[in-house]
């Protein structure tokens, strides 16, 4: 199995389909994926040429950061301990910078696999954002 990690493309995220809990993406405008795009702080992940995620930072204003991705319905254990490995190997080349002080990242309030997977990443809940998914509040 061979893995290979490329900058993002707006095109990406229409080459798999994401995780249930994810279905709301095809809300997102198009020209949203455009300008993630040219920020250059997000990747794609394939394996064996096929992809599996999309991902990466949003730098809002000077010390918070937003961190996304989008998870082929396709990935299963060992593919989310090579993402876990790779997204906390950027977490670590980016933590001294002051730019990126603070990240954050949601998921819905029923995604239990999002909230475990958040944790592992080093995230904690800091609260209910009413509203805030497009299909479910």
């Amino acid at each position: 199995m061979t893995y290979e990690i490329r900058d993002f493309k707006s095109s990406d995220i229409k080459l798999f389909n994401p995780q249930s809990a994810q279905c709301a993406v095809s809300f997102v405008n198009e020209n949203v994926w455009e300008d993630i795009e040219k920020n250059g702080m997000s990747h794609t992940v394939t394996k064996d040429k096929e992809t599996i995620f999309c991902g990466g930072i949003i730098h809002v204003w000077h010390g918070r950061s937003l961190v996304w991705s989008i998870i082929s319905d396709k990935v299963r254990a060992p593919e989310m301990l090579y993402l876990t490995r790779e997204v906390l190997k950027l977490f670590k080349r980016i933590q001294s910078d002051p730019k990126h002080a603070r990240l954050e990242a949601t998921t819905s309030v029923a995604f239990d696999a999002g909230h475990r997977w958040l944790h592992l990443l080093g995230f904690y809940p800091e609260g209910i954002m009413e509203a805030y998914h497009p299909i479910s509040g």
